[in-house]
């Protein structure tokens, strides 16, 4: 049950693509040469500095995200006027301009997407994640409101196994069917919708789609339910 997880939080470690940065031509500026001794000026005393009071301690800041992790992000309803899977072709399409054998892999959650990505998105809607068979290139389209809001390429960090693609034929559940499922529970009921998210993926225990529900709420370090997408069955969490 371990890889459920693994595959759940396998979009946690992402390495959004980078422009590369130039260097400057070190024979571009000539060295000026001094021609007369200069005159030192004595150094100014340096301040010390007062250590900040206890409880007042910048929050730490991911080294690839402007967002700290006590940030609560945007509300997990915004931009989602309809379920998950109903902009479909929306991305699709913009996949295949990416790359035309781009395999649909899954929903990514918006709030890990959110902390990954090097701009800050002004709605959750949905990350669709796509990839290719032959590398670990990926690529991801929010889509808000039906409108692609943005993309980006990213690639997993360290050793991994190529993602099974999902079969959109197989899954019958819609995130708004999950979430139905999940609201139902003790622990669900009267959840906000601000503060659930969602994935989808191939779980390779199962041998199918995976939906996983997320209450941030309560926690963004694990899912709180997983649910069969093709029969609507729950799955097992350890």
């Amino acid at each position: 049950m371990r890889s459920r997880t693994l595959v759940a939080l396998a979009v946690l470690a992402l390495l959004v693509a980078a422009c590369g940065r130039s260097q400057p031509d070190p024979t571009s500026t000539p060295v000026p040469t001094a021609t007369t001794t200069p005159t030192v000026a004595p150094a100014a005393a340096t301040p010390t500095l007062a250590p900040l009071p206890t409880g007042t301690q910048p929050a730490f800041v991911s080294p690839i995200s402007p967002i700290p992790y006590a940030h609560r992000g945007i509300p997990l309803d915004s931009g989602r006027s309809a379920s998950a899977l109903t902009w479909y072709n929306l991305a699709e399409e913009a996949a295949h301009a990416w790359y035309p054998e781009a395999q649909f892999l899954g929903i990514a959650p918006s709030f890990i997407m959110e902390r990954n990505l090097p701009f800050l998105p002004s709605q959750a809607g949905w990350f669709y994640r796509f990839g290719r068979a032959e590398d670990a290139l990926e690529f991801y389209i929010q889509v808000a409101n039906g409108t692609i809001s943005g993309s980006t390429e990213a690639e997993a960090i360290g050793e991994r196994e190529q993602p099974v693609p999902v079969d959109l034929a197989a899954v019958a559940l819609d995130s708004d069917d999950v979430r139905a499922l999940y609201l139902a529970t003790p622990e669900g009921e009267g959840t906000p919708d601000s503060e659930l998210d969602y994935t989808l993926a191939y779980d390779t225990n199962l041998g199918g789609p995976v939906w996983w529900v997320w209450n941030v709420a309560l926690s963004d370090e694990a899912p709180v339910l997983a649910v069969d997408a093709a029969t609507g069955d729950t799955v097992p969490m350890e």
